[in-house]
């Protein structure tokens, strides 16, 4: 079995989300073994997530990585 890999910010509403979707549910789970790390679990599209799909734990350290910058440095108070 191969297994893939896909990273993205979350699950909110819009197009690459549902593109993300529609390519999770084509995905052949005889073939492929498919793990989904999201930078933040959030989004109303969460739920909707094929059962076949690996979510892996969110990781606090890097669930910024996705913000702009400038709202990173407000919460630090740099």
């Amino acid at each position: 079995m191969k297994k893939i890999l896909i990273v993205s910010q979350a699950m909110e509403i819009g197009g690459a989300e549902k593109a993300l979707l529609g390519l999770l549910e084509a995905i052949d789970k005889k073939i492929f073994q498919v793990d989904l790390f999201l930078l933040r679990h959030t989004g109303e599209l969460l739920k909707y997530i094929p059962d076949n799909i690996t979510i892996l734990p969110e990781k606090k350290r890097i669930c910024n990585v996705g913000n702009p910058i400038k709202r990173n440095i407000k919460r630090k108070g740099i």
